[in-house]
């Protein structure tokens, strides 16, 4: 950037200049064309490379995702089973769900919020993203989840994909 804007001001200014500053400008120019070829593909390098943290262990890449969520704040909305007999939840039983798994999660200090959202969905309000996986596993290891959408995925517990894979 600067060679290209010292470049620019001395083109203007050689359409000032007699034919003898002419000639010694378009060497002044050829030279400044050569550094811009030499220097610039470094600087361009230079400005590519990622800093990674100083702590950032290349065997856990986990680590470093959660580091990046840290204090965003991350929703899952958790679908439930139901049955031909039992198409949808009651209020009361989504909010005995909630609390129910809201205090197990409590007891080991990881904190989520559970919003009723009616018929058969659970809404989880996640404040630190970086307990998203330990809550994610939590729930898909609830018996009564059907499936869980986070990060734009579907996620499924581990038995149901297996038995689907059985299929």
């Amino acid at each position: 950037v600067w060679a290209a804007e010292h470049l620019r001001v001395l083109v203007n200014h050689l359409c000032l200049l007699d034919l003898f500053s002419v000639a010694v400008s378009m060497k002044v120019l050829v030279a400044a064309l050569l550094l811009v070829a030499l220097v610039g593909p470094a600087l361009a390098a230079q400005q590519k490379k990622v800093k990674l943290p100083p702590n950032f262990d290349p065997q856990n890449p986990d680590a470093f995702l959660q580091g990046q969520k840290k204090g965003q704040m991350k929703m899952m909305f958790i679908h439930l089973h139901t049955t031909p007999e039992k198409p949808e939840y009651s209020s009361e039983e989504l909010q005995e769900l909630s609390s129910k798994w809201s205090s197990m999660l409590s007891n080991s200090k990881v904190d989520a919020k559970f919003f009723d959202l009616g018929k058969d969905q659970i809404l989880v309000q996640i404040d630190d993203g970086t307990k998203d996986r330990r809550i994610l596993n939590f729930v898909l290891s609830q018996p009564e989840v059907k499936h869980v959408d986070y990060d734009s995925k579907k996620h499924v517990p581990k038995k149901k994909r297996m038995k689907k894979a059985d299929l």
